[in-house]
């Protein structure tokens, strides 16, 4: 007896300002890291302020080639260059004077591509359930926790020397000129940088940087399967287009663990959330949203990034995806129009150009007459 597939529930619309995905032209999924990738850590980070602005940590995924025989790490890979593994890291700044004996890194991992075609998913797949991992002392220090608040001071001291010295001092002095900068007046949008490990802007899919949990399995799926959605008959299957697997959602971007960013594993929605508020802070909230999602998007699916919401997402999204040079597959006539909108927004603050006639002169023309007759 054949057992039915498990029908996955639509998005809530309280949740969800938009979405993006997969084009319908997509033809292979991206299989190779081109540069590094940071996200940040968006568990719950337990650590002294000093430590925590000192050292920034955070997740790294970074492609490995091989030059000369030599294994070397790349930021950016140089044209023709392949990656034969990818390592993860969980790590923080190289400060000067740190103790020789103290690591900065704290994860380390490594994924081998010519072994394994799957060596870039699981790298991603890992990367995330570090970065939602709760970080605390003990991850930084083995045994910091339980020891008495002098040893710990040592440890401290025995480990970061004197590079914690300068943010020590901001913090005391710190606490009456932060109260006095509260404002008192109406309520305002937090900035998304208030987050520890949350880095402002758009990351480089670092995010931040974002609010992973348990949820985190493989990255991407890329087990075909039914959609969930469509009661009609399903299109035949196109063996030349990849096709993704739903998931429960995995916050990859957050603020005050309240999700700005969802990946459902077929597609990413930006939540509501992230597009609420007025001013300066909030602006920049939206932009950091739509960015990571727009480059998360584009790390799993390719070019070009279908997407479909409410007209605020679809504005925020048209005008960040022409300023990041992303190609967009728009879900409807309204997205197609804002879109349209956004490119010509762009192309008008290039300034002057030149480019062909759009009309043919007479004397082109008559040479084109002329060569008819010859035929």
């Amino acid at each position: 007896m054949a057992t039915k597939e498990p029908i996955l529930e639509r998005d809530t619309t309280e949740e969800s300002a938009g979405r993006m995905g997969p084009g319908e032209n997509v033809r292979a999924l991206p299989r190779v890291l081109k540069k590094k990738l940071t996200l940040p850590i968006t568990g719950e980070v337990d650590l002294p302020k000093a430590v925590r602005e000192a050292m920034e940590y955070r997740v790294e995924v970074i492609p490995l080639v091989l030059d000369e025989g030599s294994v070397l790490a790349r930021s950016e890979l140089k044209p023709g260059e392949k990656p034969i593994a990818y390592t993860v890291l969980r790590r923080g700044n190289d400060l000067d004077d740190l103790n020789p004996q103290f690591s900065p890194t704290i994860d380390r991992e490594r994924f081998d591509a010519r072994k394994d075609p799957q060596a870039l998913e699981k790298a991603l797949g890992k990367a995330q359930a570090l970065a939602s991992q709760k970080l605390d002392m003990d991850d930084v220090i083995p045994g910091y926790r339980k020891a008495t608040s002098e040893n710990q001071e040592k440890l401290l001291r025995s480990a970061f020397r004197n590079t914690l010295d300068g943010w020590r001092e901001t913090e005391q002095n710190a606490p009456e000129q932060s109260q006095e900068a509260i404002p008192t007046k109406g309520k305002q949008e937090p900035a998304v940088n208030a987050e520890p490990g949350v880095q402002p802007k758009v990351p480089e899919v670092q995010a931040p940087e974002p609010g992973l949990a348990d949820p985190v399995k493989d990255w991407p799926q890329t087990t075909p399967q039914p959609s969930p959605f469509s009661e009609k008959k399903a299109p035949e299957p196109n063996p030349d287009r990849p096709t993704f697997a739903r998931q429960k959602p995995v916050p990859i971007l957050a603020h005050k663990n309240r999700p700005l960013v969802l990946d459902y594993g077929d597609h990413i929605t930006v939540t509501r959330r992230a597009m609420f508020g007025i001013g300066r802070r909030a602006q920049e909230k939206r932009e950091q949203a739509v960015g990571y999602a727009l480059q998360a998007a584009v790390q799993r699916f390719g070019e070009p990034i279908h997407f479909e919401g409410n007209p605020a997402f679809l504005k925020e999204t048209a005008e960040m995806a022409v300023k990041m040079g992303i190609q967009l597959e728009p879900g409807s006539k309204l997205a197609e129009q804002i879109y349209r909108e956004a490119q010509e927004k762009e192309r008008v603050a290039r300034g002057n150009t030149l480019g062909p006639a759009r009309r043919q002169t007479e004397r082109q023309q008559a040479v084109q007459q002329d060569r008819g007759l010859e035929r």
